[in-house]
């Protein structure tokens, strides 16, 4: 299948994007108002006169309310496309439109190509000036764009061009017309870039995958931490660790299927038995244990120890496995190498454990198991 570089346009509503649009595709199909939000969702458009597709997003607006709709849009639209590997829908390059009459860029706008950048890391950006229908202001408006973009600190912006166009005909008066200019030149560099534009999208699909795929293996370990915390304090005559091992094991399981590793899949198996068998399980356990002991006038019930006890090495075990999962999927190891996989183990548990116990301090002196895997749970977001 071919696909064609999508390009993202974005911009305050009335700045003239649905003009442009229908100007660079030769058509009246996006709807046009006089400085009105009509463009309501987010729409592609396409002819197969060019090597590129053009997504409108819904004008910005100046309340909070539809600025951070218009983000949680665009942030659904790439990290839905990346999980579905809907190639026609990821974003390759953005044109941010700029009024040229309004000598402003807004902080908010800039606010939203970082958090686009952030998606689509590196991602190549053309800024647009529209409606520039005075000659003469030209160079001020180049002037008035870089100093906001120094302003707000967005270097890690890739900017690879300012471009200022009238996207149709401007009547000044009955005898003076101010012709389309600067669309072809528009064209032309969006053409220029689509194979940096490409390669870019390539490492910005794994890195924005990779990142869902942690987002989603950090929920189950937070789920997981709270509930061994509870299932360590309960007081039963049978060993915590057998209590927690089914817990402990569709935690492991559950990230790797995250990953992509199915659970029918013999590798599943062995790697869960290759983490949670580990001698460094137990060894971790005395850790806490004599890390808390160590803590000069904490006083807790046996219970309450039982439960930090479950919560951290659980924890341990989900931040382990999610390193060990992002490696394989850097190809860096095999899910067949049992041996590195039980090496790691070990030499990582004791230092992670550690950790957790060194924040701990005297903060569950007086609570309850749901506490612990509160505090728990806050170490391990901190620290991922």
């Amino acid at each position: 299948m071919n696909i064609k570089a999508n390009v993202l346009v974005v911009g305050n509503s009335g700045v003239g994007k649905s003009t442009l649009i229908n100007t660079v595709f030769d058509f009246e199909r996006a709807a046009v108002g006089e400085g009105s939000t009509i463009t309501r969702k987010m729409a592609i458009y396409e002819t197969g006169k060019t090597n590129f597709r053009l997504i409108d997003t819904r004008g910005l607006e100046y309340g909070w309310r539809a600025q951070i709709q218009t983000k949680n849009a665009l942030s659904k639209w790439s990290k839905d496309s990346v999980k579905k590997n809907e190639e026609e829908k990821y974003i390759h390059i953005i044109w941010y439109c700029i009024d040229a009459t309004s000598k402003r860029v807004f902080s908010k706008n800039l606010d939203l190509l970082k958090n686009v950048a952030r998606l689509w890391k590196n991602i190549p950006i053309i800024i647009v000036l529209t409606k520039s229908y005075s000659e003469k202001e030209l160079e001020e408006n180049f002037r008035m764009v870089k100093i906001s973009l120094e302003k707000y600190k967005t270097q890690h912006l890739h900017i690879v061009g300012i471009i200022p166009v009238v996207a149709k005909p401007f009547a000044v008066n009955e005898e003076i017309i101010i012709p389309p200019v600067g669309v072809d030149h528009l064209i032309e560099r969006t053409n220029e870039i689509i194979p940096e534009a490409f390669r870019i999208n390539e490492k910005s699909v794994r890195e924005l995958s990779l990142r869902i795929k942690r987002t989603n293996a950090n929920s189950l370990t937070i789920a997981a931490t709270s509930g061994a915390a509870v299932i360590g304090a309960v007081p039963i005559p049978v060993a915590d660790s057998l209590i927690l091992m089914p817990l402990q094991s569709g935690l492991v399981i559950g990230i790797s299927k995250i990953y992509g590793l199915n659970k029918k899949d013999r590798n599943s198996n062995n790697i869960t038995n290759a983490i949670i068998s580990s001698g460094a399980v137990t060894l971790g356990a005395r850790t806490v244990i004599s890390g808390l002991k160590a803590i000069p006038g904490l006083n807790i019930a046996a219970a309450l120890i039982n439960s930090v006890v479950a919560a951290v090495i659980t924890a341990v075990i989900g931040e382990i496995t999610i390193k060990i999962m992002e490696k394989m999927q850097k190809g860096e190891v095999q899910p067949e190498n049992l041996e590195w996989i039980r090496k790691f183990a070990e030499s990582e548990f004791l230092s992670r454990t550690g950790k957790y116990v060194g924040k701990l301090g005297k903060s569950l002196e007086g609570k309850d198991p749901k506490h612990v895997g509160k505090v728990i749970s806050e170490i391990f977001k901190k620290g991922v």
